[in-house]
C-alpha cells in the first residue's frame, strides 16, 4: 500500500515508509538527487525505516522487491546481468566454505562416508 509516496511494511520484507523529501535534495534549477548516506544519521536511517540488516538479507530484500515480494520468482530470476544476481538467493556463492550452499549430489554425506564400509572390505580377496 502506498502512503505519503512511499512503500509501506515491515523492514523484514524490505520495504520502508517514509516521506518521499526525507532524503532527497532539490537544486535550484530543479534537479533533484539523493543525499548521500554518509551525510544522514544512524538516527535518521532508524526515523526512516532503514533498520540494520547483514548485507546478503539487504540483497534478497533488493531481488523480493525486484520480483513484486513472490520468492518463486526470486528463484526464477533470469536478469544474468543483474549485480546482485548470483546472491538472490540469500547466501554468497563466491565466498568458498561459507554460507548455505546447495548440496552435491554426488558426493557422499558425512553420515553416509561414516557408515559405509572401508575400501579394504569391497576388493576381492585374489589368493
Amino acid at each position: 500500500m502506498k502512503k505519503n509516496g512511499a512503500v509501506s511494511g515491515g523492514a523484514e520484507g524490505g520495504r520502508v515508509e517514509a516521506p518521499p523529501s526525507t532524503f532527497i535534495e532539490r537544486r535550484p534549477d530543479g534537479e533533484t538527487f539523493g543525499k548521500l548516506p554518509s551525510e544522514i544519521s544512524p538516527a535518521e536511517f532508524e526515523a526512516a525505516g532503514h533498520h540494520r540488516m547483514p548485507l546478503l538479507k539487504v540483497i534478497r530484500a533488493k531481488c523480493a522487491d525486484c520480483s513484486c515480494y513472490q520468492p518463486s520468482e526470486i528463484r526464477k530470476c533470469t536478469a544474468t546481468g543483474c549485480a546482485l544476481w548470483p546472491y538472490r538467493l540469500g547466501f554468497n556463492p563466491l565466498r568458498r566454505g561459507r554460507g548455505r550452499r546447495p548440496a552435491n549430489p554426488f558426493k557422499p554425506s558425512r553420515k553416509t562416508r561414516q557408515n559405509s564400509q572401508p575400501a579394504a572390505a569391497l576388493r576381492p580377496v585374489v589368493p
